[in-house]
């Protein structure tokens, strides 16, 4: 074992100076009992590589397609846009080892932001009567899914979640008086939807969902 003659600490691993007044350290080194953490991160930051060379990849080729078949500069714009803000999430989960479920529910965002990126510079109402409802119909029904599946542990691990989950299954009511849904089916079906899955939630988790949100949210 190392062992530092001014300090009196004595180390593992493979130091050569003492961490605290970085005088020499004398004494045989032993193998440090932590794991080495470069070992856990290097698939981590390989999978980032990865999946930044895609994003460039699918840029270069949306700019190819753009430049050879005249695509109008707002689907450039939007698909530029789009690749960016699914890059910045897919590198930043990958480099923070966040739990899969945890990704689950955030991924549902990162549509909805792309969504809103492509109505913004498209203006396409296809956008809010169809992919807007179905990407908040799927957050909501993953939602139920995890309450049943998980009960109390949902509740501990993604009361957060939840409560945002259907705040935003209620925006698209918006949509009506912005007369953004000609076809109102889907937009109505997920209002609904938000509306059943919030009161279930007030009537059977309103205690400790209410209790886990404070804490969550460090209020």
């Amino acid at each position: 074992m190392l062992r530092c003659d001014i300090c009196h600490v004595n180390y593992t691993g493979s130091m050569s100076r003492c961490p605290l007044c970085q005088a020499p350290l004398h004494g045989t080194p032993e193998p440090s009992p932590l794991t080495d953490q470069r070992t856990l991160l290097l698939p981590r930051l390989l999978a980032a590589r990865i999946i930044t060379f895609a994003i460039i990849v699918l840029f270069l080729l949306t700019l190819f397609f753009t430049l050879v078949f005249h695509w109008p500069p707002r689907i450039m714009t939007a698909s530029a846009i789009s690749l960016l803000v699914t890059g910045v999430f897919a590198n930043m989960t990958i480099r923070a080892g966040i739990h899969p479920l945890h990704i689950l529910f955030r991924f549902g965002y990162i549509v909805l932001v792309c969504a809103l990126v492509w109505l913004a510079c498209t203006h396409n109402l296809t956008i809010t009567c169809m992919v807007i409802p179905i990407t908040l119909l799927s957050m909501l029904a993953f939602s139920a899914v995890t309450l049943i599946v998980l009960r109390t542990r949902a509740i501990a691990r993604y009361a957060k979640y939840y409560v945002a989950n259907v705040v935003c299954g209620l925006l698209p009511l918006v949509f009506f008086p912005l007369h953004w849904a000609p076809w109102p089916l889907l937009v109505g079906v997920c209002v609904l939807v938000s509306l059943i899955l919030a009161v279930a939630m007030v009537v059977f988790t309103w205690s400790p969902l209410s209790r886990e949100v404070r804490k969550q949210l460090a209020l």
